[in-house]
């Protein structure tokens, strides 16, 4: 290898290594928020399956002026989309830690 081939190996191997530091950090910061946020999300699925809900959504499309703060926690298609993009997301995390342990 010439001195420049391994200059350039250097480079690419600290960016690798730079990109990797910070993705972890990002991951971690997330799993750290994402745990801290589970009685949360235990309430939003509560909330989603029960009568309440489907009050609150019947009794906001009755008024004759819908209301001006946001309102789509009342969309079924919303919690349901997130609960199954957050299943999909966690069994890929599940894939790859048995690939990383491995």
């Amino acid at each position: 290898m010439t001195k420049s081939s391994h200059l350039e190996n250097i480079q690419t191997m600290e960016w690798y290594f730079n990109e990797l530091v910070s993705a972890l950090k990002w991951l971690e910061q997330a799993f750290l928020k994402r745990k801290e946020l589970q009685p949360e999300y235990k309430k939003l699925m509560k909330y989603y399956e029960s009568n309440q809900r489907q009050k609150d959504y019947d009794d906001t499309n009755s008024w004759k002026l819908k209301p001006i703060w946001p309102h789509g926690i009342l969309s079924e298609d919303a919690i349901y989309d997130f609960d199954s993009d957050q299943r999909k997301l966690l069994t890929e995390i599940k894939k790859s830690i048995s690939k990383f342990l491995k």
